[in-house]
């Protein structure tokens, strides 16, 4: 955590005027920093909230769901979109067999909980490189900076819609009692 503060930040800073984006803990900051003031916490606003989780319940909505999608940034939340309609066509594929239904959705958390964690890891090890490109004033990484991006964005979808098939065919292999 420290190496990551150091490389990329945590607040916005003239050293790090890009950091590392962290909305779970800044949804959780700012509800203590309310509850810590002098001036008191905003009742009313956690009160309104309370109330459209109650209404969310009563239309079916899960709460914490519709409240993630409200504060976590869309760029968080598009993955999760595509994550859950990928987990609700293998589901469909089970055509109403309970069982292959969950060994399917089992096999898929599990392939998509390890993408969770190696993209955790490749996050570390791309912060631990460029930690050691600043400390030893030298290159590793390739600097695509100004490069032109659009390659690279198109290159992103693919290899998105190449994964999201990937984890929906290797789900679909699952079999019952898995």
């Amino acid at each position: 955590i420290i190496m990551l503060n150091q490389v990329d930040g945590f607040v916005v800073s003239a050293a790090h005027p890009k950091p590392l984006p962290a909305p779970q803990a800044n949804a959780m900051a700012a509800i203590i920093k309310g509850l810590m003031a002098a001036k008191g916490a905003p009742w009313l606003l956690y009160g309104i909230g309370a109330v459209i989780a109650i209404l969310m319940e009563l239309l079916g909505i899960s709460p914490l769901a519709f409240a993630l999608g409200m504060y976590i940034p869309q760029a968080y939340n598009t993955p999760i979109l595509l994550g859950a309609l990928v987990a609700y066509l293998v589901q469909k594929s089970a055509k109403g067999n309970e069982g292959l239904a969950n060994a399917r959705r089992e096999k898929g958390t599990l392939i998509a909980s390890g993408f969770i964690a190696g993209g955790a890891l490749m996050g570390v090890l791309g912060a631990l490189l460029r930690f050691i490109e600043t400390k030893y004033d030298m290159s590793i990484l390739p600097n695509f900076h100004n490069a032109d991006t659009s390659f690279g964005n198109w290159l992103g979808a693919v290899m998105l819609a190449v994964i999201c098939l990937y984890v929906f065919f290797s789900a679909k292999r699952a079999k019952e009692g898995d």
